[in-house]
């Protein structure tokens, strides 16, 4: 099941991004009510398909940031939005049900702060985000699981083509670049074993022109994916 996080539901349902930020900005305790107002209905439903459908994993989403950082101080994350990211972890873990959370961003600020809140999933971790898979591998690999997207290596400040990773990430013009970005993509998480999901994001659309750099591209995943030891 899927909803919106306590930061994204004020902005989708309630009061849209530009005058949401100026709530958080005017008064806090004012935005925080907004959140209560606007994540208890979708807490609510998910308790439901929990205990009764069973389902095991609560997917929260909503953009906390831009590649330059984070919509809210972490500070303001704290004090506002992380009690509110706390409360469905605690209650969903407490049913038997995995949180995963998606958020596009640079959210390295505030990541101490969403590993204490329980998330059990972190994704899409892009490159187009500055979002380093290296670092998180280093800094957070033994906290949480790393639910990433096609990563690359980066820079110390995170800057990419961002033009060429977009179509090695979405398209296969670029084969060999994309299936160096897959074994650096692997490479990097997979020691020490699990605590990773790939995010695969464009399936193989047979296309007579793509054919054989899509076949070329299943193929190296096929070999990538056992998780070998790497040196």
């Amino acid at each position: 099941m899927v909803h919106g996080s306590p930061f994204f539901s004020p902005i989708n349902y309630i009061r849209g991004l530009k005058q949401w930020l100026i709530d958080v900005v005017r008064d806090l305790s004012f935005a925080g009510r907004l959140i209560e107002f606007a994540i208890e209905p979708h807490m609510e439903i998910a308790k439901a398909f929990i205990e009764e459908a069973k389902v095991d994993c609560i997917w929260i989403f909503g953009d906390q940031g831009t590649p330059k950082g984070p919509f809210l101080s972490p500070r303001q994350y704290r004090e506002m939005v992380y009690p509110w990211d706390r409360s469905p972890c605690k209650s969903y873990h407490k049913r038997g049900a995995f949180v995963f959370i998606h958020s596009h961003g640079y959210l390295m600020p505030i990541m101490d702060d969403l590993l204490k809140a329980g998330f059990d999933a972190i994704h899409p971790i892009s490159p187009l985000c500055r979002m380093n898979l290296a670092e998180m591998k280093e800094k957070c690999g033994d906290k949480v699981t790393l639910f990433a997207e096609l990563s690359v290596e980066m820079d110390p400040q995170g800057e990419i083509d961002t033009e060429r990773y977009g179509s090695i990430q979405y398209g296969f013009k670029y084969i060999e670049d994309k299936v160096k970005a897959l074994e650096h993509t692997i490479k990097t998480t997979a020691p020490g074993g699990g605590g990773f999901i790939f995010a695969p994001t464009v399936q193989p659309v047979r296309k007579p022109d793509t054919l054989s750099k899509e076949t070329a591209y299943l193929k190296a995943w096929d070999r990538l994916r056992r998780y070998p030891t790497f040196s």
